[in-house]
């Protein structure tokens, strides 16, 4: 199971997609956002294993420089997506952060990213496997098990 998109030689199936958002303690005026503090989220040196950007990082700079031609006004940088959640909730700043990691009962404003085509911005999660392995009855009964959970 990965999160994002990856180069893969063989069988994949898609289980879920998310919005990526904008949370806010508040409403705000997107034209501002890059003078607004945010809350940046960066990985973890240990989860990261090299210095290259994620996937997610990536597609949120591209969304940014789309829209801005100023940098954000990164004011702190965590590496959890809850902590994001609880600085905004405290009135600190704006964070962009995967929907998956809102809810309602949060309480923040979130608005999901979208290109300036009108295509919503989202995060895939897929299941990836080989074709060959589905031979193996373990291997495609779950298969087939994630299929069923997880039919569009």
């Amino acid at each position: 199971m990965v999160r994002g998109e990856y180069s893969w030689f063989d069988a994949k199936y898609l289980l879920h997609d998310e919005h990526i958002c904008i949370i806010s303690k508040e409403a705000l005026d997107l034209e501002r956002l890059p003078e607004l503090p945010q809350i940046h989220y960066k990985e973890p040196k240990i989860k990261a294993a090299s210095s290259v950007p994620s996937r997610f990082s990536e597609t949120i700079q591209a969304w940014w420089h789309e829209r801005y031609n100023a940098p954000p006004t990164i004011t702190m940088q965590v590496d959890a997506y809850e902590t994001c959640k609880e600085m905004v909730k405290h009135g600190l700043g704006y964070s962009i952060v995967p929907g998956v990691f809102v809810s309602p009962k949060d309480g923040p404003h979130t608005v999901d990213l979208v290109r300036k085509s009108g295509e919503p911005i989202k995060r895939n999660t897929w299941m990836l496997y080989r074709e060959s392995l589905l031979e193996l009855a373990i291997v495609d009964r779950f298969v087939h098990f994630m299929k069923t959970e997880h039919a569009s």
